[in-house]
C-alpha cells in the first residue's frame, strides 16, 4: 500500500483488496497488544480517520497483525468451492485421491479413511476459537486463523525469540544484579501508572507529620508513586525531594534505634513499625538505596525466619545492658581467698554485680541466682534477649509491612543483593564512585575547558579528602534549638546527601552531570532531582580552596533540597566573609522565630554591615 496521509486513499485500498468491507459500511482496526497472541485492543482512530502513514509512524502497530472489525454488521463468510484446473493440488495421506491445497484440510477432516497418527494429531491447528473471537458469525466457517508466533528480541543477547519464552530467556543470561533491578524496575512501572500520592510535611515537625501523612494512606494511596511536598520551601518532586523524605525518615524516625528497633509499646500499638515496613518497600521501589540501618542478625530474621546460633559483640549497642554483661564477666566469687593480690579485690563481688542489674536479668527471663559458675549463662540470656528476642514484635510489624509490592518475597530471592538494601554493614559508596557518578559536560571551547578540567580535579580532590576524614567545620543546624556550634568531620553521606538528596547513591539512577556556567556570578548550586552541580565563578573554582569552600558552604548549610531556598540566601552572605559564632547564633534564632527567607536575609546582612 502507498504511504498517504488522506484516509480516503486508505480506505479506498482496503475495499479494492477486500470488497466485503464496502457493505459493513464502517469498521475499526485491531491488534493485539504485546505480551498476548489472542486478546485483541482497538486502535485508536485519529481526527481524519485512518492513513498508511499514521499507521506506519504513529499506531505503535510495527509488525504486529492488523485485524477488521466491522461495526454495523457482521462479516458474511463462505467457504470457496469453485477452484480454477490451475491449482496445486496434493495427494491425501489417507485415500490417496488428489486434492487442490485450498480444500485439502475440509477433505482430510471429513476423508472416511481418517485414521491420523498422534503425530499429526499434535499438528493441527486448533481453530475452534477463531483469533479475532469476536468479528465472524458464530457457527460459520471461519476456522481458518492461524495464530502466528509474535517474535520478540533479547535485550541481553539481541536474539530473537517467541515472547512466551522471551522474559525466561533473559532471565536466564543475566547477572543476579541485573535481574534484581529488572524486578524492581517492572514494580515501579505498576505504581507509576495508578498516579501519584501527593505528601505533604513540614521540615520543623518531619517525623510526626510524616508519620501522620503515611497512616492516614489508604490501599490505593500505597500502589501509587510518592510526591513529596515540603510546605513553605521552593521544589517540585522529580525523585529527588522523594530520595530526602525517605532519608530524614529513616534517619529520624523512633523505629530505629542503635543498628536494629527500638521497643515502644505506643508505636507497637500504632502500627508505625508496620508503616514503617510499608515505608521501606516504597522507598526501594523509588530508586532509594534502602533504609540500610538495621543488623544482619536482625536482618536474617526479617528475610529467612532465621533465629541466630550467636549474638556478634557489635549488637550489643544498648549502654546500660554492655555494661552489666562486662561487670557480670568479671565479677569475682563472694568467697574468694583474702591472700590474693590487692587488684583483685578492687572488682566487685558476684552477688554485689546481681543486686545491681538484677532487673536486666530478670526482664531478660533469667530467674537465678547470679554465681560464677552459671554467669555464662546469663550473660548469654541477656545477649539473646537485649539484641533479638525482646524486638520480635517490632520485626513482625515490620516484616509484615514489607509484604507490600511482594517486596519481602523479592529481597529475599534476591540473597545479598536484598540484604545490602537493609544491612548497616554494606559498603557505601566510594571516593571514585561519587567522581564517576557526576559526568561533566565539557564546553567545546578550549580556553573554557581548561578551567573546567581543573575543577573536575579540585571535584575530586574534595571528594579524596573528604573520604579520608580531612575536612571538618560547624556543622549548622538551621533547625535545631542548641545554643552551640559542634564541629564534625564532613563525610561522603554528608556530600551524597546534599548532591543526590540521600547518603548513598540511588539505585535507580546511573549517573548524574556536571555543569558549568562560565557567565554567572551567583554561588555554586544543585539539582537533587536531575542530579547535577552547576560549577559557576569558574574561574575562582581553579584555586582549590574557593572550590572547597563551595562546596562545604552547600553541604552544611543544604541539609536537603528542600532548604535550598534558604542555603542560596545564607552562602550569599558566606562567600567571602566571615562570620563569627553569635552571629550565625543570631541568624539561627531568626530562623526558629519563623522568619521569611528575606528577612533573614536582610537582618544578617546589616548585623555584617553589606547593606
Amino acid at each position: 500500500m502507498v504511504r498517504s496521509t488522506n484516509s480516503s486513499d486508505f480506505t479506498t485500498a482496503l475495499e479494492n483488496d477486500f470488497p466485503i468491507l464496502k457493505a459493513c459500511r464502517g469498521y475499526e482496526l485491531l491488534r493485539t497488544p504485546p505480551g498476548s497472541r489472542i486478546s485483541l485492543e482497538v486502535i485508536p482512530m485519529p481526527s481524519g480517520g485512518f492513513t498508511s502513514t499514521y499507521l506506519a509512524d504513529e499506531s505503535c502497530l510495527q509488525a504486529a497483525v492488523c485485524y477488521f472489525r466491522p461495526i454495523q454488521k457482521d462479516f458474511a463468510i463462505t467457504t470457496c468451492t469453485e477452484m480454477d484446473g490451475d491449482q496445486p493440488s496434493e495427494a491425501c495421506l489417507e485415500c490417496g485421491e488428489n486434492i487442490p491445497l485450498p480444500l485439502l484440510r475440509d477433505h482430510v477432516d471429513g476423508c472416511n479413511k481418517l485414521g491420523m497418527s498422534p503425530r499429526r494429531k499434535r499438528n493441527r491447528v486448533q481453530t475452534q476459537t477463531p483469533v479475532c473471537q469476536f468479528a465472524c458469525v458464530p457457527g460459520s466457517s471461519c476456522t481458518e486463523l492461524a495464530i502466528q508466533k509474535e517474535m520478540g528480541v533479547c535485550p541481553v543477547c539481541n536474539g530473537s525469540f517467541e515472547v512466551n519464552v522471551l522474559k525466561a530467556h533473559a532471565a536466564g543470561l543475566m547477572d543476579p544484579q541485573t535481574d534484581f533491578e529488572s524486578a524492581l524496575n517492572d514494580r515501579f512501572d505498576k505504581i507509576v501508572l495508578e498516579g501519584s500520592w501527593p505528601i505533604n510535611v513540614v521540615r520543623r515537625h518531619f517525623n510526626n507529620i510524616a508519620m501522620e501523612e503515611l497512616s492516614n494512606g489508604n490501599i490505593k494511596d500505597w500502589g501509587k508513586k510518592l510526591n513529596v511536598k515540603f510546605i513553605g520551601e521552593d521544589g517540585v518532586d522529580s525523585g529527588g525531594l522523594t530520595r530526602e523524605f525517605f532519608s530524614l525518615l529513616f534517619e529520624t524516625s523512633p523505629v530505629f534505634e542503635d543498628n536494629g528497633f527500638s521497643y515502644n509499646a505506643d508505636l507497637l500499638e500504632k502500627k508505625h513499625y508496620q508503616l514503617m515496613g510499608r515505608a521501606t518497600s516504597m522507598a526501594i521501589l523509588h530508586g532509594y538505596p534502602g533504609p540500610r540501618n538495621l543488623n544482619r542478625t536482625i536482618v536474617d530474621f526479617i528475610l529467612e525466619n532465621k533465629e541466630p546460633e550467636e549474638i556478634p559483640e557489635c549488637c550489643i549497642q544498648n549502654a546500660e545492658v554492655k555494661a552489666a554483661i562486662e561487670e557480670v564477666s568479671i565479677a569475682r566469687s563472694s568467697k574468694s581467698n583474702r591472700n590474693s593480690i590487692k587488684a583483685y579485690w578492687n572488682i566487685e563481688t558476684i552477688g554485689d554485680v546481681f543486686e545491681r542489674h538484677s532487673h536486666l536479668l530478670e526482664a531478660s527471663g533469667y530467674k537465678q541466682l547470679l554465681s560464677v559458675s552459671n554467669r555464662d549463662r546469663a550473660i548469654h540470656t541477656m545477649n539473646f534477649y537485649y539484641c533479638f528476642y525482646k524486638y520480635i514484635p517490632p520485626m513482625q510489624q515490620f516484616i509484615e509491612g514489607l509484604k507490600l509490592h511482594d517486596m519481602l518475597l523479592l529481597l529475599t530471592k534476591h540473597g545479598e543483593n536484598g540484604r545490602a538494601l537493609l544491612c548497616c554493614d554494606t559498603k557505601s559508596s566510594s571516593m571514585s564512585d561519587v567522581l564517576a557518578f557526576f559526568v561533566p559536560k565539557f564546553s567545546k571551547s578550549e580556553h573554557e575547558k581548561a578551567d573546567e578540567e581543573m575543577i573536575v580535579y579540585n571535584f575530586g580532590k574534595f571528594l579524596k579528602k573528604v573520604e579520608n576524614g580531612a575536612i571538618s567545620t560547624d556543622w549548622v543546624k538551621m533547625n535545631s534549638s542548641e545554643e552551640s556550634l559542634k564541629e564534625v568531620t564532613i563525610n561522603l553521606g554528608d556530600v551524597l546527601q546534599a548532591l543526590i538528596g540521600c547518603r548513598s547513591l540511588p539505585r535507580n539512577i546511573k549517573s548524574g552531570e556536571m555543569e558549568f556556567d562560565h557567565l554567572s556570578n551567583q554561588l555554586s548550586y544543585v539539582n537533587t532531582c536531575a542530579p547535577s552541580i552547576i560549577f559557576t565563578r569558574t574561574k575562582e573554582l581553579v584555586n582549590y580552596e574557593k572550590l572547597e569552600h563551595h562546596l562545604i558552604c552547600i553541604i552544611v548549610e543544604a541539609e536537603g533540597f528542600g532548604l535550598a531556598g534558604m542555603a542560596v540566601s545564607f552562602q550569599t552572605v558566606y562567600i567571602g566573609i566571615t562570620m563569627t559564632r553569635a552571629e550565625v547564633m543570631v541568624i539561627r534564632k531568626d530562623l526558629s522565630e519563623n522568619a521569611t527567607n528575606a528577612e533573614i536575609l536582610q537582618s544578617s546582612f546589616e548585623r555584617l554591615d553589606l547593606t
